[in-house]
């Protein structure tokens, strides 16, 4: 039983890892499973991941627009010819 328990529980690192991927569900199963089970005992990878979740959660209110692939092309050239000179 222990053995089994030992190779769910994962470190912090690894939880804050998860953690993000699940938000973008990019997790796999495994790793949900992981994550799970660590948060249940790690008070402040809980808390991470409430915050993380309101992070998200604002930044999808917020409609943030990225600037064009054009525009950042001119941006770029622009930057490189004024460090070249």
């Amino acid at each position: 039983m222990m053995k089994l328990l030992r190779k769910l529980m994962i470190d912090c690192d690894t939880s804050a890892h998860y953690c993000d991927k699940i938000q973008y569900n990019e997790a796999t199963f495994k790793e949900r499973l992981h994550y799970k089970m660590h948060v249940l005992v790690c008070k402040i990878c809980k808390s991470h991941s409430a915050l993380n979740t309101k992070l998200t959660a604002a930044c999808n209110r917020a409609n943030l627009i990225t600037m064009p692939a054009k525009d950042k092309e001119v941006l770029k050239a622009k930057i490189d010819k004024e460090i070249g000179q």
